[in-house]
């Protein structure tokens, strides 16, 4: 059986019966793990990419179909990370490639990870319906963290609900991945198949950043 066959099949398999047993308690969170690979691509990386990029999928296909009922599902993208993997490559091009390609230098940790995974588990991420996170130009840190949320039904978007958020992000996952802007909207763009469509959200705000710096 192929390495595809494998993350694919078991990721969908254990999503099935998750579903179910969720669906019975009457809401639950689905929190998948896959990598960097699945927004993008790497050489010599075919099956990995594929089966990176069919969990995100999975992940997506579950939100729109379960969200309404009280399950939330979302994908945790790891980077280059410290793991039994990872540590067979030399120590030398670990740092050249960490100063390289991550923002703050060095490979992740795993309980960095884990965090992040706890953080989407919690009570305090059933008031997200959906969120978007990406990076804007900064002047001078290069780029920093913003988040455009989609709040659940019944709950308003307002300033005490942002600081809520904040509170919770810095509680939860590391300082340098806690947003600097929250923003609101009832509802985020989406393609037609249902898909977040993140790239034009970033590029509407980008577009609004530099207009209004003339």
């Amino acid at each position: 059986m192929s390495r595809v066959a494998v993350v694919t099949g078991g990721a969908s398999g254990i999503g099935a019966a998750t579903v179910e047993l969720l669906t019975a308690g009457g809401a639950g969170r689905i929190v998948n793990v896959a990598s960097t690979e699945a927004l993008t691509a790497g050489r010599l990386t075919g099956p990995y990419t594929v089966s990176k990029h069919a969990i995100v999928g999975l992940t997506r296909s579950l939100a729109v179909d379960y969200g309404r009922v009280g399950i939330t599902a979302n994908c945790v993208c790891p980077g280059a990370t410290l793991t039994g993997m990872t540590a067979a490559i030399p120590a030398e091009q670990r740092t050249a490639f960490a100063r390289r390609n991550i923002p703050v230098g060095r490979y992740g940790r795993p309980a960095e990870i884990a965090h992040m995974i706890v953080a989407l588990t919690a009570v305090e991420a059933s008031f997200v319906a959906d969120v978007a996170v990406f990076g804007m130009p900064d002047p001078e840190m290069g780029q920093y963290v913003h988040a455009v949320i989609q709040p659940a039904v019944g709950v308003e978007a307002t300033p005490e609900f942002a600081a809520e958020l904040r509170t919770f992000a810095r509680d939860n996952v590391a300082h340098y991945k806690v947003p600097r802007v929250f923003d609101f909207r009832a509802e985020l763009p989406r393609m037609a198949t249902g898909k977040l469509a993140k790239n034009q959200l970033r590029d509407e705000y980008v577009a609004a950043s530099r207009a209004s710096r003339g």
